[in-house]
């Protein structure tokens, strides 16, 4: 069970729409977006928050394909969980 409400959230919600397999570019980026601002909003540590846009500069390499790069990103914030 995890204690941090806004990214539970953005991980139930990543987890259905990887679920749904219809993850593309635009909904990606809607949702890197989304996630910068909700890790933002439940966390006040700079070093959380660079390693995760170090996460979602790997995860831009345009041979992945959307899902992919949504899976990075949400591991990340899966791993980072517990210590938020």
């Amino acid at each position: 069970m995890w204690n941090n409400k806004p990214i539970q959230q953005v991980i139930d919600q990543w987890l259905k729409l990887l679920q749904s397999n219809q993850v593309t570019d635009s909904t990606y980026q809607i949702w890197v977006e989304y996630s910068k601002s909700m890790l933002n909003i439940a966390t006040n540590n700079p070093t959380i928050y660079s390693n995760y846009l170090s996460v979602i500069l790997a995860a831009s390499n345009p041979s992945m394909q959307p899902s992919q790069r949504l899976s990075m990103c949400l591991q990340y914030l899966i791993n980072i969980q517990p210590i938020i």
